[in-house]
């Protein structure tokens, strides 16, 4: 998947999007992008070029384009694990998002994803290979937040 930066900015301006908002931004670019193009709500992880996994939001289209409008700018590893389409987005309450962390247990799609992201950041890290596995299957049993495995950005934390 490729993110349009471009794209990514042009509706973070459209819909005004706040920083730290970034489950809320992803649905409203969705409600806002639905009539012209096929698009999906996504939740996930993304990783910085720092080792973080983060919590986040965005969008993506049929064709595989990421457009996140709460990070227009930067490059990041985004790992999706929940995908809405445009018509259960239109029926949410904004406030209640992300979904992922609502739900108990946690969608395995939504793990799936962490492990993912997790493996991307630890790919680097001098260790065998069977040890990185085991290290991201062990995070996959224990709440992620509570664990502090999982942060969210610094804009989001006093939610």
């Amino acid at each position: 998947m490729v993110k349009d930066l471009v794209l990514s900015r042009t509706v973070a301006a459209a819909i005004g999007a706040p920083a730290g908002r970034c489950w809320q931004n992803a649905a409203r670019a969705v409600l806002a992008l639905a009539h012209d193009l096929p698009v999906v709500y996504v939740e996930g992880f993304i990783t910085t070029d720092d080792g973080d996994v983060i919590a986040h939001g965005w969008v993506e289209t049929a064709g595989s384009v990421i457009i996140d409008p709460t990070l227009a700018d930067g490059a990041y590893g985004y790992f999706g694990g929940l995908r809405l389409p445009a018509e259960r987005v239109e029926e949410l309450d904004l406030e209640l998002l992300p979904l992922a962390w609502r739900r108990n247990p946690t969608p395995a799609v939504y793990r799936e994803a962490f492990i993912a992201a997790a493996l991307a950041i630890v790919d680097g890290w001098d260790m065998p290979v069977w040890a990185k596995a085991l290290l991201c299957r062990g995070l996959a049993g224990v709440d992620l937040r509570r664990r502090g495995y999982v942060r969210l950005m610094p804009e989001d934390m006093s939610r």
